[in-house]
């Protein structure tokens, strides 16, 4: 009996890959681990799929699958499996950027390839579709930089914009809600040169780094257009090589990621936390480790992040879970919840549930860099 539920197992998974097979042009398949922790872990296919974002829920994931010049937004959720936002043509290519706390609403943006109209913003609402929004400007060199974020319902969306060709330098912080339409957002008359902008997931702040009127960078929390706190970043910032804020739902953790030039020509990527408050947060390294590098937090606080640790064969880079109660691996992590990640290593995890219980990463396994989602109870 035994045997036969085994070989049963095996006949599905291959039924499985061959519809993954058969669907690889026009969506994505995924494959659970036939392993210990079968039920918690999904294994996104090695096909082209690139996932961006985890819903605050946990339950859908929104991503791109690039190939021949074309990019398809994606989106994949428990309930309705994966679906293809938008059937899109060489001459408008669709970026998806921003996910609703329940997965029902995707927000994004679509550029003219010949630059010869301004771009666009786009929502994607479940049971409604694809819907390309009117024009934000009158001048057609008008480009969005990226989309910032959306709020928990889905009903206001963050972008920011500039003008290609335009004498002024600086980024416009934009929202755009179906009652309110288009408003450009005010980061308050005392400050200038936005340069990376976040909202957090609950909507009710904004972090930027800005230039003060003395012309250094500062981090600003930003509530209704009034700056509320502020802390100096890094020594070098403005030397980056490039910057991304992240924030929890609530914006109590606030993280920046910075890519750092190396002379050799390879780069390294380093981190700076801070609380709401923004006092800065110093995450603990286990003995042997340096570098802690942070990368998301839940709404509990947790942050999740790696650490290099000195080995045998040279620097390992460890994935660390830092909360209240201490610091712990993610593999520890996952061996206390069930979860199983049979032989792969340089796990890395980049998005986080709310809840925290749910995690979406990255792997090598058999020498492939593979993605997951895993439930972790």
């Amino acid at each position: 009996m035994k045997n036969r539920q085994v070989s049963k197992q095996s006949s599905m998974r291959i039924a499985l890959a061959k519809l993954c097979a058969t669907f690889a042009l026009s969506g994505v398949c995924i494959l659970p681990l036939a392993n210990a922790g079968e039920s918690n872990v999904t294994v996104l296919p090695d096909n082209g799929f690139f996932p961006l974002r985890l819903s605050a829920n946990g339950e859908a994931v929104i991503g791109q699958i690039d190939t021949s010049d074309i990019s398809t937004p994606q989106l994949w959720s428990r309930d309705r499996g994966f679906v293809k936002l938008t059937d899109v043509a060489i001459d408008a290519p669709v970026r998806v950027g921003a996910l609703s706390a329940d997965g029902a609403v995707v927000a994004g943006q679509m550029r003219d390839s010949d630059d010869m109209m301004p771009d666009h913003l786009f929502l994607w609402t479940s049971g409604k579709g694809f819907e390309v929004l009117p024009p934000f400007s009158r001048y057609r060199d008008e480009r969005i930089d990226a989309v910032l974020g959306i709020t928990r319902d889905g009903k206001t969306v963050y972008f920011a914009t500039h003008q290609q060709f335009a004498n002024s330098y600086g980024e416009t912080i934009r929202s755009w809600s179906e009652s309110g339409g288009y408003q450009t957002v005010s980061l308050g008359k005392q400050l200038y040169g936005t340069e990376i902008f976040t909202v957090t997931g609950d909507g009710t702040a904004w972090l930027a780094t800005i230039r003060s009127e003395g012309g250094d960078s500062i981090l600003a929390r930003i509530v209704n257009g009034a700056v509320m706190k502020t802390a100096a970043l890094p020594a070098g910032f403005d030397q980056k090589a490039g910057a991304k804020l992240v924030t929890n739902r609530d914006g109590s953790v606030v993280i920046l990621q910075m890519l750092n030039s190396i002379v050799t020509g390879q780069t390294e990527v380093s981190s700076q936390v801070w609380d709401g408050n923004l006092k800065p947060v110093a995450l603990p390294v286990p003995q042997g480790c340096s570098k802690a590098r942070a990368n998301v937090a839940d709404a509990n606080g947790a942050i999740f992040g790696g650490v290099s640790c000195a080995t045998s064969s040279g620097d390992k880079r460890v994935p660390i879970r830092w909360t209240s109660a201490g610091d712990e691996t993610v593999a520890e992590w996952f061996r206390r919840s069930g979860v199983a990640l049979p032989d792969w290593s340089h796990v890395s995890i980049y998005a986080v549930s709310d809840d925290g219980h749910t995690v979406l990463g990255e792997g090598d396994t058999n020498g492939k860099l593979r993605n997951f989602i895993a439930r972790v109870d």
